[in-house]
């Protein structure tokens, strides 16, 4: 697998902020990686990171 975890976009942004919270807290025993609508993964052979535009 390229990755270990579940993407969870739009984390904490209108109008997602309620179901986002909610999905992270049903869902608390998958490896979820929540991101805002600033924010990006950059995947490489290392690994994994979150960036943020600033």
């Amino acid at each position: 697998d390229l990755i270990d975890f579940y993407v969870l976009p739009h984390y904490l942004t209108a109008p997602f902020k309620k179901v986002t919270e909610k999905i992270m807290t049903e869902f608390s025993d998958l490896n979820l990686c929540p991101i805002n609508n600033r924010q990006g993964i950059v995947i490489d052979g290392e690994g994994s990171k979150v960036i943020c535009k600033d």
